[in-house]
Order: structure tokens, then sequence, then C-alpha cells
């Protein structure tokens, strides 16, 4: 049983590899660090490199990947967008039209 499990997972971890290597390597995927908070509506956006971004739609396979677009997208008109997958993080579309937002300490 262990060893099926283990070819399961190696499996996943190969589609999960395919997955990420079938986009535009101009823009690649950063395994970085960026963090999930909480919004004032209690709403779970991500903050990555001085932008916060709310959830815009996800994928419903084995590895869900998250797209996101910039809070200031409709205050602002900003057309910069990320995407996430696991641990990893890459932004797409226009750059951002306005300053870094730097966040308040809690």
């Amino acid at each position: 049983m262990a060893a099926q499990d283990a070819a399961a997972g190696h499996r996943d971890s190969q589609e999960f590899l395919r997955s990420i290597s079938s986009f535009n390597m101009e823009n690649p995927w950063n395994v970085t660090t960026f963090q999930l908070i909480r919004g004032k509506h209690g709403r779970c956006l991500v903050y990555f490199d001085g932008y916060v971004y709310h959830k815009n739609k996800s994928t419903s396979n084995a590895h869900s990947r998250m797209y996101w677009k910039c809070s200031k997208s409709q205050a602002l008109g900003c057309g910069a967008r990320a995407q996430t997958l696991g641990n990893l993080i890459r932004t797409t579309g226009p750059g951002h039209n306005h300053p870094p937002i730097h966040l308040a300490r809690r």
C-alpha cells in the first residue's frame, strides 16, 4: 500500500511540474514569500511585493490555481494580476499603475 501511495504521489508531483513548466517562462513562477491576509470584511487577500490582490477565481483540479487581481483594479483601473499555485506566485498582466501599499501593523 505504501508503494502505491508513493507512486501516486510521484505521479502527482510530475503532473504538478508539467503544469508549471507549461507556462510562458518569460514570466516564471517564483518560489517566494507572499502573505495571505484577511481584509476588513474577512476576505482572503494576497500581499506580495508591496501590493494587495483579491481573489478573482480559482481552478478546481488537484493542484488548484488561484487567480488574483489588484485590489486597486476598480478604484484606480489597475490591470495587474497574479496567479498562485501552492507556494508559487507569479504576476501577470500589465504592471501596477500606482505605488506599493504599505500595510499597517496590527
